[in-house]
């Protein structure tokens, strides 16, 4: 057959003009010169060579080429020799696209799958036989009613891609506006591809034009290459490499359905019904305006798609913009969809049959079609995103699960991070994770060194063993007790953020008939440090109190003979404080200061640019060393009263060079001086009035009105 056969040539030409000539105008381009070129298998492999225009060949009558490039292309190459996974060869270093590689693994991860055993039934003729699956859990009545049900409904599958009518325009189109001001439109050369290739792409683009999703194009400011990738089966998935083209195009910020919601909406139901959109993106057009700008070029011609096509910067926020478009009533109800995989879902199995007829006159109404290869019906469990679901709850995928067990003790940081990024999928299912994890977490932090020592020996021994048998997360369920662990952290860090204003009433009547036990959070009493500074027009000093695990208070304070900041005061009074901790030989100490400006610099978050500080700033972390743990906490005012006490205190005294002054004991009143003056005697007892006024109602002499 031709050429043109399989490249049909457009009608006029597609993209003609640039920047709003017309097709008629007198400066329309001339048409490409022709070029002609023959593919032939020889024992070598394979042989490109021009042809003359009418030659008679075997399998091909040659016959113009539409914007072609002719490869350079060695011969020397078998057909059969093994293949990397990419296949351009010499592609420039920015045309090497990692990223689709990725983003067809994640494509592969997010599927929905199901767990259980299935049956394959027949919903077609013995001529024509069409295979749907089912799950093998369905009693007899069930499964018949359920074959009949997929037989009335074969149209809402794409048994073939004449079978995809495509989403209707008027519903959703994908569109790409490009912000060309900075990212001017760039025309990606083709580079060498070696001739054991040239057929397979071919095959490729050919089977994409019989389904009808690119067309010739020719003069497109945008221009794309392919990058052949290996499928698992040997053949070939043409990409194209739309980076330059996703940079210019501003992010879609429509939202993508949250793993986690996705998972707990789904669990605890009966029966489960798996389905995945046939050729997913390809069922929804590209913008007419916009078709140009997804050329691509290869050894056979240069195209542009129709269709949506899968490697696009916004094709995942299309197309579930669209999902939500055609399932909004019933999406969290009796549907569950995230992008082109979707999850029918009922409690009771009378009700799965219902669920899936509106879904599927959802289906034909829109003629959005199923792939039926990727169907499985009325299961008992299902594996959305990596989740094992049923009607017991939400379990941990055991196969990945696997891998986390049969792990080696790490031996690097980088060994480290790697175990803890595995964690992150069992999250859930591990109570407390993180804590478990703080010997593994302080391997990372800078500077540290990196000693695999008992506890992190331990860490990672619990963690094993909680996947021995992990448990099975539940959805709350209405009417039955809800309970809820919370650290006091949490509550203070909710009031921090979402403050109430201060002339709101305080509601006392809080409900607690629900609360079931109130547990103190464990931690171990540490030594605790206030400190603060002061100048003013009298002097400077400083002040630190440390407090000891038991509650004793130990304040510390000095008048300072010269002239400083308030902001050095604040650097003074920290060392005196810490020396004194030193002195008490503490090993773990918290301090709290009401200095943002001192306390954010010494944990490293703001840089001590002030040359008076700087100093200071290296010797308290000098200081900090002598300290097993230590850690730096910002205060308010308010709570560090006693240490700006002394400070002040010492800053107004006037006190001699030499002269100690010992703390004073400072006691709480709780009443009047001159309650406690009541005489006393061996023949008197203090208590002596007040019998006598109990037992003869009388004041004793020396009362007057005011007692």
């Amino acid at each position: 057959p031709p050429l043109s056969h399989f490249f049909p040539g457009p009608s006029h030409t597609i993209g003609g003009t640039l920047d709003g000539l017309s097709s008629d105008s007198d400066d329309t381009p001339t048409a490409p010169s022709a070029v002609y070129a023959v593919t032939k298998e020889i024992p070598l492999g394979v042989h490109i060579r021009l042809a003359q225009e009418n030659e008679e060949l075997n399998n091909w009558t040659s016959v113009p080429r539409y914007s072609a490039v002719i490869a350079d292309v060695p011969f020397q190459e078998y057909l059969d020799e093994p293949q990397p996974v990419y296949f351009g060869e010499e592609l420039p270093e920015d045309s090497q696209v990692p990223e689709i590689e990725e983003s067809l693994r994640r494509l592969e991860d997010h599927q929905i799958t199901s767990v259980e055993p299935i049956e394959e039934i027949n919903v077609g003729t013995e001529e024509e036989p069409r295979t749907l699956k089912i799950g093998t859990a369905l009693d007899p009545a069930q499964r018949a009613r359920m074959i009949d049900f997929l037989r009335e409904y074969q149209e809402v599958f794409a048994w073939s891609y004449g079978d995809m009518p495509g989403l209707d325009p008027s519903i959703v189109e994908h569109f790409l506006p490009l912000g060309t001001q900075k990212f001017p439109p760039k025309c990606q050369q083709l580079g060498r591809q070696r001739a054991s290739l040239l057929l397979r792409i071919k095959e490729e683009v050919v089977k994409q034009i019989n389904m009808g999703f690119p067309e010739v194009c020719n003069y497109s400011e945008w221009v794309a290459i392919i990058v052949p990738v290996k499928k698992k089966d040997g053949r070939v998935r043409v990409c194209v490499n739309y980076r330059d083209l996703n940079k210019a195009s501003p992010k879609d910020n429509f939202p993508l359905p949250h793993i986690d919601v996705l998972v707990y909406n789904t669990a605890r139901h009966a029966q489960f019904s798996i389905m995945d959109g046939f050729s997913g993106y390809n069922q929804i057009r590209m913008a007419e305006k916009n078709k140009l700008k997804t050329t691509f070029t290869t050894m056979w011609g240069t195209f542009c798609y129709r269709v949506m096509p899968f490697s696009l910067k916004n094709a995942g926020a299309t197309y579930q913009r669209a999902m939500v478009t055609l399932f909004h009533d019933m999406m969290h109800k009796k549907v569950e969809v995230y992008v082109d995989d979707m999850i029918a879902k009922s409690k009771e199995g009378e009700d799965h049959l219902v669920n899936l007829k509106c879904l599927f006159d959802h289906l034909k109404e829109y003629k959005l079609r199923l792939n039926p290869a990727k169907c499985t019906f009325s299961a008992r469990s299902g594996k959305p995103l990596g989740f094992v679901v049923s009607e017991r709850g939400i379990e941990v995928d055991l196969d990945k699960v696997k891998a986390i067990k049969e792990l080696p003790p790490p031996s690097t940081v980088r060994e480290v991070r790697s175990f803890l990024g595995r964690l992150n999928y069992i999250a859930h299912f591990i109570a407390n994770l993180t804590d478990k994890c703080q010997p593994l977490f302080r391997l990372l932090r800078k500077n540290a060194a990196m000693e695999w020592d008992h506890e992190c020996q331990k860490a990672f021994d619990t963690i094993k063993a909680y996947l021995i048998q992990p448990p099975i997360l539940v959805p709350p369920v209405p009417n039955r007790p809800l309970i809820l662990y919370i650290t006091g952290q949490a509550i203070a860090d909710h009031l921090a953020e979402f403050p109430i204003d201060n002339d709101t009433p305080i509601n006392t009547n809080f409900p607690d008939e629900g609360i079931l036990q109130v547990d103190e959070e464990k931690k171990e009493p540490t030594w605790k440090m206030y400190f603060d500074g002061a100048v003013n027009s009298v002097g400077s000093g400083v002040g630190a109190v440390l407090i000891s695990p038991d509650g004793r208070h130990y304040p510390v304070a000095a008048k300072v003979g010269f002239s400083y900041t308030n902001n050095v005061a604040k650097y003074e009074a920290c060392i005196l404080g810490l020396q004194a901790a030193i002195d008490f030989k503490v090993k773990e100490l918290e301090l709290f200061g009401d200095s943002m400006l001192m306390i954010f610099q010494t944990l490293g978050q703001w840089k001590t640019k002030d040359a008076k500080l700087v100093p200071y700033h290296e010797y308290l972390e000098e200081l900090a060393k002598s300290f097993e743990k230590i850690s730096f906490t910002y205060t308010p005012r308010a709570k560090n009263q006693f240490a700006d006490a002394l400070a002040t205190l010492a800053s107004m005294a006037s006190i001699s060079e030499g002269n100690i002054i010992e703390p004073l004991e400072i006691e709480v009143a709780k009443g009047p001086a001159h309650c406690n003056a009541i005489e006393a005697s061996e023949a008197k007892p203090w208590y002596e009035d007040i019998r006598n006024f109990l037992q003869t109602g009388q004041y004793p002499p020396f009362a007057d009105r005011c007692d």
